[in-house]
């Protein structure tokens, strides 16, 4: 599988990485907008650099497209792309707004193509786990989660959320742990939420949705200074005992997280996993999915546009006048 990459940033990069672990996946070709980052890119991937998305696009040489660029354009780059008979492989959220989702999965069913977004907590190897503890029913019903997600400002100096380039903390980073819930327990049946914002884009919020009986708390910031560790928690309350799962990624240096069943007794109990790149296990589900096999994590484009669905629900929550369940 031949792939082009528009966009040429850190993400753009770990992809780039990604495809590059993985057998049967090559990156050939890198087109953005700052010239001197695509060829910096193209350079340290062997790849070549592109003058623009568009060219990338119709080049014959390429089987696939992945969109490692700003949300704004994943909806007309996509239908480009099928047009031209390639597969998309897309940066979450999937798109601005679920008409624009709804768009891209009928064009790539029309095209026959796939289109994958890159729901990547499905593929790190704790939270899957953690899925399958609270699945298992090992610690009795599971009551309540919570989950946090703590980032320094995802947008480059000298840019703002205002500016539009990038999504809000609710697409950007609760959409992630929204995922893992919808995962877990299929769509919520109520929300609620009180947010702050900056430029009036939300920059730090905290959500509450109702999944039938299990309540979950959700945070999510932005407002972290440059250079801080990224960091993420998911806990469950069940019956019988607590996960918990505590992730930090600090900058230029090895993930640390603590991942624990603190049984009935206050017994804290280490729950070990096999280390896997989750980014390198996207690309080789989506090169799996675009060969017509067997994948994993179940991270189809239907998932994600249910997911972006959530996240219109909890913006509607966090601009209502009241605070009641968005019922």
């Amino acid at each position: 599988m031949r792939i082009g990459i528009i966009g040429a940033g850190g993400q753009a990069r770990i992809h780039a990485a990604a495809a590059a672990a993985v057998e049967g996946a090559e990156l050939v070709a890198v087109a953005g907008r700052t010239p001197a980052n695509v060829e910096a890119m193209a350079r340290d991937f062997d790849a070549r650099p592109i003058d623009n998305p568009d060219a990338l696009i119709c080049d014959s040489d390429i089987d696939a497209v992945v969109l490692a660029c700003p949300t704004a354009q994943h909806h007309a780059y996509a239908l480009a792309a099928f047009d031209a008979g390639k597969h998309v492989f897309t940066e979450v959220p999937i798109a601005r707004t679920v008409a624009e989702a709804d768009a891209m999965i009928a064009a790539a069913s029309d095209a026959g193509r796939v289109l994958m977004a890159g729901q990547v907590p499905r593929y790190v190897a704790t939270v899957a786990r953690f899925r399958e503890i609270v699945a298992s029913g090992e610690l009795g019903d599971v009551v309540a989660l919570s989950s946090t997600r703590y980032s320094p400002p995802y947008w480059p100096a000298g840019e703002t959320l205002a500016s539009g380039h990038h999504g809000d903390v609710v697409k950007e980073l609760l959409a992630f742990d929204i995922d893992v819930f919808n995962w877990m327990f299929g769509p919520p049946d109520g929300i609620m939420g009180h947010g702050h914002t900056t430029g009036g884009a939300f920059d730090h919020v905290q959500v509450v949705l109702r999944y039938g009986d299990v309540v979950v708390a959700a945070e999510a910031s932005a407002l972290l200074p440059r250079g801080a560790s990224f960091a993420t928690t998911l806990r469950a309350i069940c019956r019988d005992g607590v996960v918990e799962l505590d992730v930090s990624l600090p900058e230029n240096a090895p993930v640390d997280w603590r991942f624990e069943i603190v049984g009935p007794g206050g017994e804290r109990t280490a729950v070990e996993t096999d280390p896997v790149d989750p980014n390198a296990a996207m690309i080789e589900a989506f090169r799996r999915a675009v060969e017509d096999l067997p994948i994993s994590g179940a991270a189809t484009a239907e998932a994600a546009r249910d997911t972006l669905n959530v996240c219109r629900r909890v913006d509607q929550a966090l601009h209502a006048a009241d605070t009641a369940f968005d019922l």
